[in-house]
């Protein structure tokens, strides 16, 4: 029964990885924080970065920033 209750705090990715989503949140929330003060043409350019490695996480990162997709692609 322990194994049922874990899925309904984690979600598994495609490649078999489980977070939480809080802890997803965070991630993107520090990511956005660590780039700080950084021109926004650096922020768009590492956004397509993360995008290109995993699209949800490019996603949560850009909307952390406060950075529309449109303005990525």
């Amino acid at each position: 029964m322990i194994g049922l209750t874990l899925l309904h705090f984690y979600r598994v990715d495609h490649r078999g990885r489980f977070k939480i989503r809080y802890q997803q949140q965070v991630l993107f929330e520090n990511t956005a924080r660590n780039m700080g003060d950084a021109p926004e043409f650096i922020k768009i350019r590492h956004i397509g970065n993360c995008l290109k490695a995993d699209p949800a996480y490019g996603k949560g990162v850009a909307d952390a920033m406060g950075i529309s997709l449109d303005k990525v692609k």
